[in-house]
């Protein structure tokens, strides 16, 4: 029984029975009272909301067919070619700054008159609104689209343009501008608690009015994700979520089918919680502080009696974790002989943790320098295969990979990524070993085909090394160590940014070491000639920061092949 008493879960539960009993017996029934009333009230302003809504978009249809019908009436409207029908149509806008714009087309969907001006031919056959109007003949309701003349998001009306004997020669449209719908909404907004928000969105939660919509959300998917979702599941109800502002919110929502959008919508009327529940939160700071009186006095006997049984194990036990993730797999938790016995055992485990830790640690470190070494004589066994095949260039990698190293150190770049330079520089010319000796080693002038074969080494080399998994990019860094920065290198003509810093550097060094050393079909040009070479197209072939470093290499800080 005294092991039970003495045992760390057995304490653990006791504290936190002593710790929440008290909030359950004080919150938990007038709080949650008060909660659901004030979230009742919030999902009945949503359907009040609808209603309200519900009848100012079928006053908005409504008034728009009248306008439609008047218009369609007008001799300017009949002859769309005519001055007069945009001179008609741009004076409706200035009166009617609800709509975004007015324009007629032709049976085929042709727009021959707008009231805005048009940057190009623009056709609205496979706009719903138009072909509706034509089938039914009558006036049409269209879907939410983004104008092809206004770029702008907008419901679009429709009605059929007849000559006397009803024959249909076209078709009267009326681009509605969604903001004013915001409008509308912003003022129902402002009879509600302050800092409330009423979002609009269609079945696939995307925005079709928000207010206030500092964001500029409208067409965009409801920022809301995780109430969003249970949203679009649900007919009505009342969801929590984090806000786009970071606070928590209360979401009362409900569907209605929208004349005016042809589908169902969602109205979401959200609220901060803290504003939903302020009388709620009021009562339960009250009870708050009774709690936190009685807390205080809990936690000091709590601490007092804790000190002595447990705490000093936990300690230990915390400093020693703390030691080992630093990487100190030699220390090692003290085990108190009177201590808990739980937290001995879990001590007496730790200790065997960081043993074992150790052990692998040194493995992992053996292993990773062998595997190091073999990745080496790989390298150097590649490079070394290519030059058995062409004397003439012997030594070329290896003195590339020097000049690109200090190159990369230079530059500041990591340890890391100075190997990766280090082991591309070795085979950079790998992909010669497709290439005939005979070519590798002519002493005259290379044919157009000849220099071909030997262009083809970068994207060889790639095919040879493109499956070995290395700890960097290396058969990417061959494929491109001959583009050049105006894109007239090869295999990909590859311009500026699109080629990779490594690449560039061992471009350069590459270029060095060439024009520096004997080659079969000319002597060596010498450093000067190759300094000359690197500077002089500096920006246009080379890059200007490596050309810099290189060039400071040599002049300033003594380099040499040998």
């Amino acid at each position: 029984m005294s092991h039970i008493l003495s045992s760390l879960r057995f304490r653990i539960t006791v504290l936190i029975l002593l710790a929440i009993l008290p909030a359950i017996v004080l919150f938990h029934y007038s709080n949650q009272e008060y909660r659901n009333r004030e979230i009742a009230l919030a999902k009945k302003m949503a359907l009040d909301l609808i209603r309200t809504i519900t009848e100012q978009e079928k006053s908005l249809i409504d008034g728009t067919r009248q306008l439609l019908i008047a218009v369609s009436q007008l001799d300017g409207i009949r002859d769309p070619t005519s001055e007069d029908c945009v001179q008609i149509l741009s004076n409706l806008l200035p009166h009617y700054r609800r709509y975004l714009n007015f324009g007629v087309a032709d049976v085929k969907g042709k727009v021959l008159c707008s009231a805005i001006p048009l940057s190009k031919s623009i056709n609205i056959a496979d706009r719903k609104y138009f072909s509706q109007a034509i089938d039914i003949q009558d006036f049409s309701v269209g879907e939410y689209q983004i104008g092809r003349a206004t770029y702008r998001p907008s419901i679009n009306f429709g009605y059929p343009i007849f000559t006397d004997d009803r024959h249909i020669i076209g078709v009267l449209f009326a681009a509605l501008d969604l903001a004013s719908l915001t409008q509308f909404e912003a003022e129902i907004l402002s009879r509600l608690p302050k800092g409330s928000m009423l979002t609009k969105t269609d079945h696939d939660g995307i925005v079709l009015a928000r207010v206030p919509d500092t964001e500029n959300l409208v067409g965009s998917p409801a920022p809301e994700a995780s109430a969003a979702k249970e949203i679009l599941r649900s007919e009505e109800g009342v969801t929590t979520a984090i806000g786009p502002d970071g606070r928590r919110w209360v979401y009362a929502f409900s569907t209605y089918p929208s004349s005016l959008y042809q589908a169902d919508l969602h109205i979401i009327y959200g609220l901060p919680e803290n504003v939903l529940l302020a009388d709620v939160n009021q009562v339960f700071n009250r009870n708050l502080v009774i709690m936190t009186v009685i807390g205080i006095v809990l936690l000091i006997g709590i601490w007092l009696g804790f000190e002595f049984s447990f705490l000093r194990q936990l300690r230990s036990l915390h400093h020693a974790t703390h030691r080992l993730a630093q990487g100190d797999f030699g220390t090692r938790s003290q085990i108190f002989p009177h201590g808990n016995s739980e937290l001995n055992d879990l001590a007496s485990d730790f200790n065997k943790m960081a043993v074992n830790l150790q052990r692998r640690k040194h493995d992992l470190i053996k292993s990773f320098k062998k595997l190091q070494k073999s990745l080496e004589s790989t390298a150097n066994s590649l490079a070394s295969a290519v030059e058995i095949r062409d004397p003439y260039t012997s030594g070329h990698q290896k003195r590339v990979t020097k000049l690109a190293c200090a190159i990369a150190t230079d530059m500041g770049l990591t340890n890391d990524q100075v190997e990766g330079i280090r082991i591309t520089g070795l085979l950079h010319d790998i992909g010669k070993i497709s290439v005939p000796a005979e070519i590798l080693s002519k002493p005259g002038r290379l044919t157009d085909i000849e220099f071909n074969l030997i262009k083809n080494h970068p994207q060889t080399g790639y095919e040879i090394l493109k499956n070995i998994e290395f700890p960097w990019p290396v058969a990417q860094i061959v494929l491109q160590h001959h583009e050049r920065m105006d894109g007239s290198g090869y295999p990909q003509g590859l311009k500026g940014k699109e080629t990779m810093l490594a690449a560039k550097i061992l471009a350069v060094a590459d270029v060095m070491e060439a024009m520096a050393s004997h080659r079969p079909y000319r002597p060596a040009l010498g450093i000067e000639a190759a300094l000359e070479e690197i500077a002089k197209n500096k920006g246009i072939l080379y890059d200007p920061k490596v050309v810099d470093v290189c060039v400071k290499l040599f002049i300033k800080k003594g380099f040499n092949f040998e």
